[in-house]
């Protein structure tokens, strides 16, 4: 049992492992842009990124954009 628990603890950190490197990839490749499309597209909804009221998002680490890119909604939940 002790085996099956290790090789699934591997299997994990494994999986984990990729997902970095993906949320990493997209930041690197797409950050500024998907930057640019949520910006215009929350601003057409009276959202603005750091903005100054009480319903603009705030954004403290501009790896947020890339998150959200790579996992969509997941990505959304887990960074508020």
């Amino acid at each position: 049992m002790d085996t099956v628990r290790a090789i699934t603890i591997q299997a994990i950190d494994a999986f984990i492992s990729t997902l970095k490197w993906i949320e990493y990839s997209v930041y690197l490749l797409f950050g500024s842009r998907v930057e640019a499309e949520m910006t215009r597209t929350l601003k057409g909804w009276g959202v603005e990124i750091n903005g100054k009221e009480p319903w603009d998002i705030k954004v403290h680490n501009p790896k947020f954009f890339a998150r959200v890119a790579a996992y969509g909604t997941l990505g959304l939940g887990q960074v508020i």
